[in-house]
């Protein structure tokens, strides 16, 4: 898996593109120097998953997040189906910080930083910020925990 997260790199490269980010999980940390070197950030899919090999730790989804960014990828958590699905982010987030991410980067990869960034829209999104929409929710409860996260507001562009 590897030789072809390099090799799809090298050819994107290639073809003229600057900016590019992968989706992708485990197999990353095998290209960690290669990905810093080349400034690649990841989308990770959703971390509440089993391992796709028997021999891998059934807790190996819940430390990447860490693993990555202790190694100094840019890394963003995603979610699959639905765009009503993205309720779970904030979830995935606080299983990343229980495994070992530090709880501002964990809010930072589903906001600020990493998501907006990677997509290259963070001219517009990610931060709050005069001229930039204004996207967020207040919660009552740690925004990270599935058990005392009460959504009390929702703003999407300021609305």
């Amino acid at each position: 898996m590897s030789k072809k997260i390099i090799e799809s790199v090298l050819f994107v490269k290639e073809m003229g593109v600057q900016k590019m980010a992968l989706i992708s999980g485990g197999a990353l940390l095998n290209v960690v120097g290669f990905l810093r070197e080349h400034d690649i950030g990841v989308i990770m899919p959703p971390i509440h998953s089993m391992p796709s090999r028997v021999d891998e730790d059934v807790y190996g989804p819940y430390k990447l997040p860490a693993q990555l960014f202790e190694a100094g990828i840019t890394i963003s958590l995603s979610h699959r189906g639905m765009t009503a699905h993205g309720r779970t982010l904030p979830f995935f987030a606080g299983k990343a910080a229980a495994y070992g991410l530090d709880e501002e980067e964990a809010l930072k990869i589903i906001t600020s930083n990493n998501t907006a960034k990677l997509l290259g829209i963070d001219d517009r999104l990610g931060t709050l910020m005069t001229g930039k929409d204004a996207t967020l929710f207040v919660t009552e409860g740690d925004a990270l925990d599935f058990r005392t996260n009460i959504l009390s507001h929702a703003f999407i562009s300021g609305k």
